[in-house]
């Protein structure tokens, strides 16, 4: 299996640092969250994006391994409509792990209070552990281990 890489600039933490329950008590799943410096948003991992919510802050990738990611951009994002987010694919594409899938106007987001953060969970059951990087590139590799279900 390919790397698992930073989807975006800025700091990686784990998911339990994140506010929202959902994601912090890993209801949906294991995974990380991305704080993010910069507007870009790209893939974790390649596959068929086979799901985005219509205003964007949502969009789920498989792999050809069945591993099922969800990448939610923000918290309480969805309230902002399709303002702040502008989608470079769309359900059915292929995607390379490091392709744009997003551009997001984080200012539209701190103007409006809403939470930056970028959970990325694998909710077909995988499990991950952080490698200790905290400070990340976009598509930089060796930050998280996958391990199978759980």
């Amino acid at each position: 299996m390919e790397s698992f890489k930073a989807i975006c600039d800025g700091r990686i933490i784990s998911l339990q640092e994140v506010s929202d329950p959902v994601f912090s008590e890993k209801m949906m799943g294991d995974g990380c969250a991305f704080l993010p410096s910069g507007s870009v948003v790209s893939a974790p991992l390649s596959g068929e994006v086979t799901m985005i919510y219509p205003t964007g802050h949502a969009l789920g990738i498989t792999t050809d391994e069945g591993f099922e990611v969800l990448i939610h951009v923000g918290l309480n994002s969805f309230t902002l409509g399709d303002q702040a987010i502008r989608q470079c694919v769309k359900v059915g594409d292929r995607v390379s792990s490091g392709q744009q899938l997003l551009d997001v106007d984080f200012d539209i987001f701190r103007a409006n209070n809403i939470d930056t953060v970028i959970p990325v969970v694998f909710t077909s059951g995988q499990r991950i552990e952080l490698s200790g990087a905290s400070e990340v590139v976009m598509g930089q590799e060796s930050i998280v281990t996958i391990y199978e279900e759980s």
